[in-house]
């Protein structure tokens, strides 16, 4: 895809100086900029995003989060632009809906990317469907059937 991107002369020399403040070339500085435009964000490493919420435990706490955990790519160290981060949260029992977006958006802020919650109650309840799903009905295996 060929894009035309057109720069006033004034920003121009803007740029010129900031790339030379940086020691690249302007155009490197272009490419740079066009290419985290188009790029997904990577979500932060499990290191880092521990970092980062340890950071603001005390506000998060005030706001009802009692645990957290990171589980999916961020955790098994697989994290690839535009994934998100999967939290799983334990919050306060008087935690309403508007309350628990508030603190995905806190959450989302504080490691700069997206983010999934899921809270206790909806993982069993995730686990129970997935289980029914994929569940034989008794007898339906063969009585030769054996797991193991």
């Amino acid at each position: 895809m060929l894009l035309t991107l057109n720069i006033d002369p004034p920003h121009v020399t803007d740029l010129k100086s900031h790339a030379r403040q940086r020691g690249v070339r302007a155009s490197c500085l272009v490419t740079g900029i066009i290419d985290g435009l188009s790029s997904e964000p990577r979500p932060p490493f499990l290191g880092q995003s521990i970092r980062r919420l340890r950071q603001h435990r005390a506000a998060l706490v005030l706001q009802g989060l009692l645990n957290i955990a990171v589980f999916g790519p961020v955790a098994r160290g697989e994290e690839q632009p535009g994934n998100d981060a999967d939290l799983l949260v334990k919050v306060a029992g008087d935690m309403d809906a508007f309350r628990l977006a508030a603190l995905q958006a806190d959450l989302a802020e504080i490691l700069g990317a997206l983010v999934e919650i899921m809270t206790l109650p909806k993982l069993k309840a995730a686990f129970l469907t997935l289980q029914q799903r994929h569940s034989m009905p008794d007898g339906a295996a063969g009585a030769d059937f054996d797991p193991f």
